[in-house]
């Protein structure tokens, strides 16, 4: 007998509250035995694209930013910030096979992917104007990445549904919102299994790097060999893990329930990355004029990152970032302890608006960050407010061309 089938991957796509959608995290995908091969490539290629956004693979961007300093010493200025990364990478989704499911069976989804990366990324401005963000860098990578996406579950198809659906006309109802309320409802049972089925997800990484760390001009490098890996996790909506997500809690306590389509947004919980580094620091000026301060050295790299929903406007997300880095070297000498070039400390925080809320049909967001801190090339503190506009790069070359 053959069934048509309704596979649910539960937990891992987390729709944007603002997209509609009544009903908590959900992919569904309508399949005939026939069409089985279609689904399951369909369901790999969102997977993909839902595996970069939990390993925090920023689409390559390019923002424009005037740099207000708090030091009236300091001089003011535009920045250019940028971001491009290019990996061959070998993929493995070694239990995404529909047809292997029986009527009412569930497993877990998992994603493998094997690459070889390259990145380059940084911030310039020009030499006379003070640039707290003040770190570029060109590197090549070895990375496993994995992602435990939930619950894989196929079901018969919802005839009851179906039927319930045929049998709605759409005069009947004074107004769409009323008409796809009455849709939803036919779908209720099947959205019931779902917030039933709900768990987790979570995604980490491990990887062997090499890069070029360097000031925005780039007179100034270390040579830097290191492994690492991050973690990234999103608690199940309404666990207690959800709960506990303290970070989120003034938007979601106070910026979204304003929102009819922001407030059932469901945050991840802050994503932590992690590098043991070996730094040679030859060309660095700075160290080298001090005794002992050319020789290679040990550091930690910790990063921890956070971005949530604050609110909508026009139905585009209107978003907030927060991100700490530390770069902390092992065991220093005296000299360079006494000359604070073992610690560095960063910080920032930003809102992001989407053009689209102007009506600009771009790939873009107009944002506000704050900077605070010292990165391994300053010698001193720095604050700074900046405003400006990231485009998409690809979009953005697209759009000239």
């Amino acid at each position: 007998m053959k069934y048509s089938t309704l596979c649910l991957l539960v937990g891992f796509y987390s729709l944007p509250s603002f997209a509609q959608e009544s009903e908590g995290t959900i992919l569904s995908q309508l399949a005939t035995e026939e069409k089985i091969e279609e689904a399951r490539v369909t369901i790999i290629d969102r997977l993909e694209e839902e595996a970069n956004r939990q390993l925090r693979k920023a689409a390559p961007f390019l923002s424009l930013n005037y740099l207000g300093n708090d030091d009236d010493s300091e001089s003011d200025g535009w920045g250019l910030d940028y971001d491009w990364s290019k990996s061959v990478a070998k993929s493995k989704v070694p239990n995404a096979d529909l047809s292997g499911l029986s009527p009412g069976d569930k497993k877990r989804f998992k994603f493998t992917q094997q690459a070889l990366s390259a990145e380059l990324k940084g911030s310039y401005a020009h030499e006379d104007i003070s640039n707290v963000n003040n770190l570029s860098s060109a590197g090549i990578g070895i990375n496993l990445n994995v992602v435990d996406s939930g619950w894989l579950m196929r079901m018969e198809s919802p005839r009851k549904a179906e039927e319930c659906m045929n049998a709605l006309e759409r005069d009947d109802f004074d107004s769409d919102p009323a008409f796809d309320a009455a849709t939803d409802a036919c779908f209720a049972p099947y959205f019931d299994i779902v917030r039933n089925m709900e768990s987790p997800t979570f995604s980490y990484s491990f990887n062997l790097n090499y890069k070029i760390e360097a000031n925005a001009d780039y007179t100034e490098h270390h040579k830097v060999y290191g492994v690492s890996s991050g973690l990234a996790f999103e608690p199940s909506s309404g666990s207690a893990l959800q709960m506990l997500n303290i970070f989120d809690y003034p938007f979601r306590f106070f910026t979204r329930p304003f929102f009819a389509n922001a407030e059932n947004h469901n945050a991840n919980l802050p994503s932590v990355y992690f590098a043991l580094e070996n730094v040679d620091p030859s060309k660095d000026s700075l160290r080298n004029s001090l005794p002992g301060g050319d020789g290679r050295f040990d550091r930690l790299n910790f990063e921890i990152s956070f971005s949530t929903l604050v609110a909508t406007a026009k139905n585009y997300p209107i978003t907030f970032e927060a991100d700490y880095r530390l770069f902390r070297e092992i065991s220093p000498s005296s000299v360079i302890k006494a000359a604070e070039l073992d610690r560095f400390e960063y910080s920032s925080f930003a809102i992001y608006l989407p053009s689209g809320v102007f009506n600009i049909e771009s790939k873009s967001d107009f944002f506000l960050r704050y900077m605070h801190g010292k990165l391994p090339f300053d010698s001193q503190t720095n604050e700074a407010i900046s405003i400006g506009w990231k485009s998409n790069l690809q979009d953005l070359v697209k759009n000239l061309f």
